[in-house]
């Protein structure tokens, strides 16, 4: 029996299949023996394996140390923050010094606050989510670096935490503010943090809780009544606690006919008693040392009066 001789296209077919059978043994043989140079690389002992070193927290920054402060500022923020937190550090110093020293009471002793300064990254962590629209961070565990924790058990520690959105506030005496925000805002809760209340007319609710005494909180800068009128033994009651007693310039009331003090006093220029928008609309009434808006009724004013600073000394002395 004849056997059935190729075509020449089959030829090429078989030789064609043949080359690539070849081909891919060819592939397979240089993998065997020499292999991917990455897999054999990761395949080493690990004894042999460099691990990158673990990235430690950075070191808090010393910003400003002066011979003597009044108060420690507590910058919390990231490594690259620094430059903002000296630049407000500067720019608090210049508006918390009064322009103007005024009445004598005021006059014996320098009135300018004096701050300490440090920038630190172990206290809060880095995300930082808003809370109802205010700027808010979340403590961490970190224990504090003592190397630079000035003065610590001598002055009072204020602790301004650096966020990127929501509105300022203070909660608990820890400041919470965008880093764009303006020197002045930082300067109104700076305020609140060291015993000053608001000045402006409060949302209701906050009104309400504020002016019946809800918080624990007492105001420096106001005192509430819940009348207009008081009577001779009331006024005098009145008088021995008021937060500027000392300070005072006039008359806090006028006294009827009948022996009432209405409450009041009637130069603007002086240091007395004056209505506050504090506790409008709640039935009571809000007073303050002097008739001017202050930073605390509008935060772009800058200029502080001395007093203030007279009774943010009074909060920080030990009780």
């Amino acid at each position: 029996m004849r056997s059935k001789r190729l075509g020449p296209t089959s030829r090429l077919l078989a030789v064609f299949i043949a080359l690539a059978l070849i081909l891919t043994l060819a592939i397979l043989l240089v993998l065997r023996y020499t292999g991917d140079p990455i897999a054999i690389e990761t395949a080493k002992p690990a004894s042999t394996v460099v691990s990158a070193p673990s990235s430690s927290m950075p070191a808090p920054r010393l910003i400003a140390q002066p011979e003597h402060c009044d108060i420690q500022l507590n910058f919390h923020g990231q490594e690259d923050d620094f430059l903002l937190a000296e630049y407000w550090h500067q720019r608090l110093r210049e508006t918390l010094t009064p322009k103007h020293e005024s009445p004598d009471a005021l006059s014996s002793g320098n009135t300018a606050l004096q701050f300490c300064a440090v920038l630190r990254h172990d206290s809060y962590t880095s995300d930082c989510p808003e809370q109802l629209g205010r700027a808010w961070c979340e403590p961490t565990t970190a224990e504090n670096h003592p190397a630079l924790n000035l003065n610590a058990h001598t002055v009072p520690q204020l602790h301004v935490v650096l966020t990127d959105s929501g509105l300022a506030n203070t909660r608990n005496g820890v400041i919470y503010i965008k880093r764009n925000a303006n020197v002045q805002v930082l300067q109104h809760e700076l305020g609140h943090a060291l015993g000053l209340a608001d000045e402006y007319m409060m949302h209701p609710d906050l009104a309400r809780q504020f002016c019946n005494g809800e918080f624990n909180f007492t105001a420096s800068n106001l005192v509430i009544t819940d009348k207009q009128w008081l009577t001779p033994d009331e006024m005098q009651k009145f008088e021995r606690a008021l937060p500027w007693a000392e300070f005072s310039e006039q008359p806090l009331a006028t006294q009827d006919h009948n022996g009432v003090w209405r409450l009041g006093s009637s130069d603007n220029d002086k240091i007395g008693l004056f209505p506050a928008k504090t506790c409008e609309g709640t039935g009571l009434y809000a007073w303050k040392p002097v008739a001017e808006k202050t930073w605390m009724e509008q935060h772009e004013i800058g200029e502080i009066p001395p007093l203030y600073i007279q009774l943010i000394r009074q909060q920080l002395e030990p009780q």
